[in-house]
């Protein structure tokens, strides 16, 4: 009876696994001659395919390793499905193990996933923790010490050979498509939008770069200086309009505001231009009131003057 059970366990794993084993070798003894492409296990319950020396629970080893499938998993009449563990390089010096999955389903349109991953949890508490339900983590290996990628690219996601959505060592992102988001998102950095990473200034606290235009419905801007109602209070010393003129002559451009030139070279700072406009019109107001005055004057001299002439 233990032969029995033995011999069907050997099958059911030669035919599981696809080998044509030359030689399978237990604990307790070897079964058949030695090959190349046998199953080994050793007395603590490793199981080596193709390797005498396996160096996990199960090692498997591939003779050809040029582009071929090291696992193979189908699961009932679906032949043209699978799942593969395969190396995706044809040099047969390297390994590059890349997980496969194709699917061929479709009915009327409903089509499913080639390759899915899930992580599930039992704890039904579902607490906030910084440890993330499903991690990808990238790291340096060397001389037994890990240490942080720095340079090259972490995460990317590839359309046959086209990228369309990168993520750095350093934490950017890019994407050679449109990102929709439903919900809110908060950016520690800067905003790019248009422009190249290069070409973002390094030194400059701006938060938002545009290279192009802005349409919105509503702009709300928040200044941190005083809004200008100081020019109405009673202390504020109102530029005379005739040192204004002479400023203009020497200037061409009003008092406090940027000539044409600063303009060109920093641009338009939307919330100070904005407080330097108040300004320049609550200060017009003045001047209109002052005027007003005046004229009032004027006409009542030019009354009294009449008055004295009779008319």
């Amino acid at each position: 009876m233990k032969i029995l059970k033995l011999t069907t366990a050997i099958v059911f794993v030669l035919s599981f696994f696809n080998v044509n084993a030359q030689s399978l070798f237990t604990p307790s003894g070897t079964v058949g001659n030695s090959g190349t492409t046998s199953i080994y296990t050793t007395p603590s319950t490793s199981l080596g395919i193709g390797t005498t020396t396996p160096a996990a629970t199960l090692h498997l080893v591939s003779a050809n390793a040029n582009a071929t499938p090291i696992l193979q998993a189908t699961a009932g009449t679906a032949n043209n499905d699978f799942f593969k563990i395969w190396n995706g390089t044809t040099n047969t010096t390297t390994f590059y193990p890349c997980l496969w999955g194709q699917n061929g389903f479709n009915n009327s349109g409903y089509v499913l996933p080639a390759l899915g991953l899930i992580g599930s949890t039992t704890n039904l508490a579902d607490v906030i923790s910084p440890n993330a339900l499903i991690t990808l983590t990238g790291r340096q290996y060397n001389s037994g010490v890990y240490s942080p990628i720095l340079n090259r690219k972490l995460f990317q996601i590839t359309n046959l050979s086209t990228p369309v959505f990168t993520i750095e060592a350093n934490g950017n992102i890019s994407s050679s498509g449109s990102i929709n988001a439903s919900g809110n998102s908060f950016l520690n950095g800067k905003l790019a939008i248009g422009i190249t990473n290069t070409a973002l200034p390094t030194t400059s606290t701006h938060k938002l770069y545009v290279g192009g235009s802005i349409i919105c419905e509503e702009l709300v801007v928040k200044l941190q200086a005083n809004w200008p109602d100081y020019v109405f209070t009673s202390n504020y010393k109102l530029m005379p309009l005739s040192q204004v003129k002479k400023y203009i002559a020497a200037n061409n451009h009003l008092p406090d505001v940027p000539a044409a030139c600063e303009i060109e070279e920093n641009g338009v700072a939307t919330g100070e231009m904005l407080n330097i406009q108040m300004k320049k019109i609550e200060e017009l107001t003045l001047y209109l009131i002052q005027m007003e005055e005046r004229i009032k004057e004027m006409e009542l001299q030019n009354k009294a003057l009449q008055n004295a002439n009779g008319q």
